[in-house]
């Protein structure tokens, strides 16, 4: 009977069909059992049938006494690889797959690792099956992958990756450093992107390849997540999508440079920081929902808006906003209409670019196109001293009625808002609120003429007009 070789021989001479048949043939699968005294693929020893793999052969790595696996048959390829144990470290020269690379149900805890880079000559399929388990490739992986299973899949270098990634299921991890492709990474709905690095102690990771997104991630916990400080690219929402989930523990933060699509869906920013500095499009709307900041600060428009918690930033128009709940609103934008709960906070202040920020700004005026309320239990908190002992931000509504229903007023360190720290002067005079078609009541306990302490120590008087609120440093 001729042998594997013989019969590769014989299919390159009788055509493509015929070879075809016969390599589908010859394919065999070859189980590493590590015995040969040595870690080379080359030596036979190591392989179950005493016969060293050929060129379209599946490799099987179960369990072994022998975990330690060194690929030096230059140039071949093979048809998949698939792990049944834990703890592989496999090394060597660059390995081709035109098949499936797999970590079997088998495998209920701990990782295996390939060091050398692995190129995916047919559409790459990777499945990790079981949540906990990490399949870490520590090169770049070249061509196309689909990723599933509820394990992880951990590649390094993914910046750099010229090919598209896509994450059906589980989870996704690894950025790298570098010049960034242009190939996106599509996280589907019920898997999630942790970009960054555990071990990057605090530093910023620039993980700058275009993000399409969808649903809430793995288990719930944001379809983008993040490790440290990361540095992202343009982001693209194919459904309502959270990001950020926050999991990780810690400080982390994600700003987004490029531009954000949201496309008619529902953004939910849910993790430690997120600022996005690029341009946001597709009547988006943005819930923040967890107990942290998110900035928006470049450029375009947001459909709605809501802050149920935590603080949210908005430099850009935004027809409607709700802050409720416990939720802290701090902007400087146009916001057509402001419904505000009796929990919640509004910081009428300049967006930074920095959380916290850093340095002065000039005083902005944020306005509402509609009338307003701030009803009994909500505080509004004065930002004063910004770039100018006499400067401030303040809020404007514009059309409509301003109703303070015994609200909270509180007055915040000087510069508190922009970092200038610059100090009041006795007999200042700061406009917090203005309302030219009308300002109605008065806040909690502060009659016209009233005196309340700021959070510098000071005393400032709250005066009260038909279309203004004004605090006067004693």
């Amino acid at each position: 009977m001729p042998s594997r070789r013989s019969l590769l021989g014989i299919a390159l001479m009788v055509g493509p069909l015929v070879a075809s048949a016969l390599l589908s043939q010859a394919s065999a699968t070859d189980t590493w059992r590590g015995g040969g005294g040595t870690a080379d693929w080359s030596n036979a020893a190591n392989w179950a049938a005493n016969a060293v793999p050929a060129s379209g052969d599946k490799l099987i790595f179960p369990a072994s006494t022998n975990l330690t696996s060194y690929d030096d048959l230059s140039g071949s390829a093979f048809s998949g690889v698939t792990f049944s144990a834990a703890g592989y470290d496999i090394g060597g020269d660059a390995l081709t797959l035109s098949g499936p690379l797999a970590v079997t149900a088998a495998v209920t805890s701990g990782q295996d690792e390939i060091d050398q880079p692995v190129t995916f000559a047919e559409g790459g399929r990777v499945s990790v099956a079981t949540g906990g388990v990490v399949l870490d490739l520590a090169a770049t992986p070249v061509g196309a992958v689909v990723k599933t299973g509820h394990g992880t899949l951990a590649a390094q270098g993914l910046n750099a990756g010229t090919s598209p990634i896509t994450v059906r299921a589980g989870i996704l991890t690894g950025c790298g450093s570098g010049a960034s492709s242009t190939s996106p990474i599509t996280v589907d709905a019920g898997a999630s992107y942790l970009a960054g690095s555990p071990g990057s102690s605090g530093d910023l990771i620039s993980c700058l390849r275009p993000l399409v997104v969808q649903g809430t991630g793995y288990q719930g916990d944001g379809a983008i997540d993040v490790v440290q400080h990361v540095d992202f690219g343009s982001l693209s929402l194919g459904s309502d999508a959270t990001i950020g989930g926050a999991t990780t523990g810690g400080t982390s933060s994600s700003y987004w440079l490029g531009a954000v699509a949201v496309r008619g869906h529902t953004l939910t920013a849910a993790g430690d920081t997120n600022t996005f500095a690029g341009s946001v499009s597709g009547s988006a709307r943005m819930l923040q929902e967890a107990s942290d900041i998110t900035l928006v600060e470049g450029t375009g428009s947001l459909g709605s808006a809501v802050a149920s918690s935590g603080m949210l930033g908005l430099a850009v128009p935004v027809t409607t906003v709700t802050v409720g709940g416990v939720g802290v609103l701090y902007t400087a934008s146009s916001i057509s209409r402001l419904s505000v709960s009796a929990s919640a906070e509004l910081w009428p202040c300049d967006v930074p670019t920095t959380a916290p920020p850093t340095g002065p700004d000039t005083p902005t005026v944020t306005t509402v196109g509609h009338s307003l309320r701030l009803p009994g239990g909500t505080t509004f908190v004065a930002q004063l001293g910004v770039g100018s002992a006499a400067g401030n931000d303040s809020l404007s509504a514009t059309s409509g009625v301003l109703t303070i229903g015994h609200a909270s007023l509180e007055v915040a360190a000087p510069g508190a808002c922009d970092g200038s720290g610059i100090a009041t002067q006795s007999g200042d005079s700061y406009t917090v609120l203005t309302a030219p078609s009308g300002l109605v009541g008065t806040f909690a306990g502060l009659p016209n003429g009233a005196v309340l302490i700021g959070e510098d120590g000071n005393p400032y008087r709250v005066t009260y007009t038909t279309t203004s609120v004004v605090l006067t440093r004693n």
